[in-house]
């Protein structure tokens, strides 16, 4: 409800991706990634990232003053995708929910979830595949232009 109106709209869906828009790996956790990826120890590969504070704060800022959800996408598959969920969790961010895909499942399945607004993705190879939706994510201030 906002100004005493009763809506049914549907909020818009923001995706960020997970790697490179979320979170990024330094180098000296490279290795390390790597084992605990092999080991399919997914709860030591997400603690392998670490996350971008600028994302993070402006993802509070955006879920106080608009109405948009958040939703954060990883290609890690859906053992990460659970991993990364709790982490967010702990954190107590306002994401909706952690899903994983990959580039072009995500763009197919665009033609069906028509409230997602944008897909922030990091990589320029990926942007052709979401078409008018896809944001060529380098700086958090990108979060939410529009909303």
């Amino acid at each position: 409800m906002q100004g005493n109106n009763l809506s049914n709209t549907v909020a818009p869906r923001l995706v960020v991706i997970f790697e490179g828009g979320m979170a990024y790996m330094p180098s000296e956790n490279v290795d390390k990634f790597l084992e605990f990826k092999r080991k399919n120890k997914w709860w030591k590969v997400i603690e392998c990232y670490q996350y971008f504070p600028a994302v993070i704060a402006q993802i509070e800022r955006l879920n106080r003053n608009t109405n948009v959800n958040f939703e954060v996408c990883t290609w890690m598959g859906d053992d990460a995708a659970e991993a990364i969920a709790n982490d967010l969790d702990e954190m107590s961010l306002p994401i909706r929910s952690v899903w994983s895909s990959t580039p072009d499942e995500l763009g197919r399945s665009l033609a069906w979830l028509p409230d997602i607004a944008y897909i922030y993705d990091p990589d320029p190879d990926h942007l052709l595949k979401y078409g008018k939706k896809g944001v060529l994510f380098k700086d958090a201030n990108q979060l939410g232009r529009g909303y």
